[in-house]
C-alpha cells in the first residue's frame, strides 16, 4: 500500500534544502515558509514582499518503492500592497436643520426609514475600466467593498442595479441575508454573457425585522415592446431587456402601512432616448396601475439609474408627469412613442431637488462626469423627506491616492449610493 504520511512529509520538506530531482531555489535564507496551506492572508509585515506558491508532487516510484517528486512549479504574485486607506465618510443632511447628521448610529425615529439606490457595477462590465488597478477591479476584491458600503449607510430598503445573477445567489443574498435583510431579484431579459448567470439585474432588499413581502411586480419592457410592435425594424430599435421590479412592503410596526418600493434600470445609450421614454412610460404606467389597487395613501418610492440627466426629457416625464413635445432630446425616427401615453397622475419628486437641486454627479469616469440616478418619492401620499445623503465634492471624493475617476481602490462602483431618509405622517 502507499504510505501517504510519507509521501506528505517528503512533498513538504523544507523549500530551502535539497530534494532528489531538484536543484536548490535561489537566495534560500530570503525565503520564510509560510506553511502548507489552501490560503494564505499577508499582514503589514508583507508589504512590499512577494509570495512564491511552489507545487510539489510524486510524480512515480522507483523499482524500489520509494517515491520520487516531479519538478517544482512556482508561481510569484506582485509584491504585496498596502490596504488602501478607507474612503471618506459621507454623511446625512437634514432637511429640517440644514445641519449634517452621520450615517451610523442610524437612530431610528417611530414611523422613519431609510432607502438607498446604488448601480453596484456588475463584473461582467468591470473590465472596460482599464484606468483602474486590476487587482481594484477583481470581483473578489470589489465585492468586500461593496458590502462594506452598503452596510455604511445601514438603509432599510436596498434597491440595487447591475446586481449580477450569480453574484445576487452567492454574494449579495447571503451576506445580506446575514445582516438581517431579505431580498428579491430580477434579471434582464437577454442571454447570459458566455456562462449561466453572467446577466446583471435590479435586486431589492428590506429589513426583515421591519417590513414584510407582500407583493413583487417584475416589468419586462422587452414584453411590452413585443405585445404592442410588430415591425421588425422597431423591434430590434427597442428589445434592449431592461427591466423593473416593484415590490408592496408592509411596516411591521402594527400600523399594517404598505409601502410601494420600484426599483429599475434604464437603457444607456443617449442617442436612443425614444428607447428610454418607451420603457420609463411602461413603467410609470405600471406603478399607476398597481397604485389602483392600493390605497389611495399608499406612498410610493422610485429608484434607479435612469442613465438621463436632470435636463433630459426622462427627468422631465418622471417629475412632472408629462413632457414638452418639443423637448430637444426627443428622437423618434421609428415613430415609438406615437404608442406611448407620455403621461402619469402620480406627483413624483426627487428627493435631492428638495436639498438645493440635484447633485453635479453621480457617475464619475474620465469619459463622463454626470447625474443619472435618483430617488424619487410621491409627495401627494403619508411620507416626507427628512433627510438625504450628501455628494461629496470630486476631490474629497476620489481622496488623496491619484485616482481621477471611480471605481477605484476604495470605491467599488463607477457610480455613487443615494440615500434618503423618509417619515410616515400620522
Amino acid at each position: 500500500g502507499v504510505d501517504w504520511d510519507e509521501e506528505r512529509d517528503i512533498v513538504r520538506s523544507p523549500l530551502g534544502g535539497l530534494v532528489a530531482g531538484e536543484e536548490p531555489l535561489d537566495n534560500p535564507d530570503e525565503r520564510t515558509d509560510v506553511g502548507w496551506v489552501r490560503n494564505f492572508s499577508p499582514t503589514a509585515e508583507d508589504i512590499g514582499k512577494v509570495l512564491e506558491l511552489c507545487c510539489r508532487y510524486v510524480y512515480k516510484r522507483t523499482p524500489d518503492g520509494e517515491p520520487e517528486l516531479g519538478p517544482l512549479i512556482v508561481l510569484t504574485t506582485e509584491p504585496v500592497l498596502p490596504i488602501p486607506p478607507p474612503p471618506p465618510d459621507r454623511r446625512m443632511l437634514s432637511l429640517n436643520t440644514g445641519e449634517y447628521y452621520p450615517c451610523r448610529p442610524h437612530h431610528q425615529l417611530i414611523g422613519s426609514f431609510r432607502v438607498m439606490s446604488y448601480n453596484c457595477l456588475a463584473e461582467i462590465y468591470a473590465r472596460k475600466f482599464t484606468y483602474t488597478h486590476a487587482w481594484a477591479l477583481a470581483w473578489t476584491y470589489r465585492r468586500r467593498n461593496l458590502i462594506r458600503e452598503i452596510l455604511a449607510y445601514d438603509a432599510d430598503i436596498l434597491c440595487l442595479q447591475e446586481v449580477q445573477a450569480d453574484h445576487f445567489e452567492d454574494h449579495y443574498k447571503p451576506w445580506l441575508e446575514r445582516m438581517g435583510y431579505d431580498g428579491v431579484f430580477k434579471s434582464k431579459t437577454r442571454e447570459d454573457m458566455g456562462r449561466r448567470g453572467k446577466v446583471d439585474g435590479c435586486a431589492t432588499f428590506y429589513k426583515r425585522s421591519m417590513f414584510g413581502l407582500r407583493g413583487k411586480h417584475e416589468v419586462e419592457f422587452n414584453s411590452i415592446a413585443r405585445q404592442r410592435m410588430k415591425d421588425s425594424r422597431v423591434l430590434n430599435r427597442v428589445l434592449k431587456g431592461n427591466i423593473g421590479l416593484i415590490v408592496i412592503l408592509e411596516v411591521l410596526d402594527g400600523s399594517r402601512l404598505t409601502l410601494c418600493v420600484a426599483n429599475t434600470h434604464i437603457f444607456w445609450d443617449p442617442d436612443l432616448s425614444d428607447v428610454k421614454l418607451f420603457q420609463v412610460d411602461c413603467f410609470m404606467q405600471k406603478l399607476e396601475e398597481i397604485s389602483a389597487q392600493l390605497a389611495v395613501d399608499v406612498p410610493i418610492i422610485l429608484c434607479g439609474d435612469f442613465n438621463s440627466e436632470p435636463s433630459s426629457s426622462v427627468y422631465e416625464l418622471i417629475n412632472s408627469g408629462a413632457i414638452n413635445p418639443d423637448h430637444e432630446d426627443i428622437n423618434d425616427p421609428f415613430k415609438i412613442l406615437q404608442e406611448s401615453r407620455l403621461k402619469h397622475s402620480l406627483h413624483m419628486r426627487s428627493v435631492h431637488s428638495l436639498a438645493g437641486g440635484e447633485p453635479s454627479y453621480t457617475n464619475l469616469t474620465p469619459d463622463y462626469i454626470g447625474t443619472l440616478d435618483y430617488i424619487f418619492y410621491a409627495t401627494d401620499r403619508l411620507i416626507v423627506v427628512t433627510g438625504v445623503l450628501e455628494v461629496l465634492d470630486e476631490k474629497t471624493l476620489l481622496g488623496v491616492d491619484n485616482s481621477t475617476a471611480i471605481p477605484s481602490t476604495r470605491w467599488s462602483s463607477d457610480h455613487i449610493a443615494l440615500v434618503a431618509d423618509f417619515q410616515v405622517l400620522q
